[in-house]
């Protein structure tokens, strides 16, 4: 993870995005479950249920304009899947990530 140059979050209520965000992997530090409760709600939106998370900067929003990416496509699906199970990000490749992108309407 630490090598990604683009996050995209996504969540329950919006699936579909059309943004991407840059990753400051340079400014980012590893934090124990601890110093995250310490700092939390602040900075931190969920309960840490791990012992230790690496925490980056992102840097302003992309915006693809017309483009979203396509959560039903096969590619996405075995990663989501993969996702359910074992509750960690996953990362996808710049040529996954243009075979899963569709027009937004």
């Amino acid at each position: 993870m630490i090598s990604a140059k683009y996050l995209i979050l996504y969540g329950n209520q919006d699936m579909q995005h059309t943004y991407i965000y840059p990753i400051n992997t340079t400014e980012g530090r590893i934090y124990s479950k601890k110093e995250l409760l310490e700092i939390k709600p602040n900075k931190y939106p969920s309960k840490p249920t791990a012992d230790q998370y690496f925490i980056f900067e992102l840097g302003k929003r992309i915006d693809l304009d017309n483009f979203k990416f396509d959560l039903t496509h096969e590619i996405l699906q075995t990663k989501l899947e993969e996702l359910e199970h074992t509750k960690r990000p996953f990362t996808i490749n710049m040529m996954e990530l243009a075979a899963v992108r569709s027009v937004a309407p």
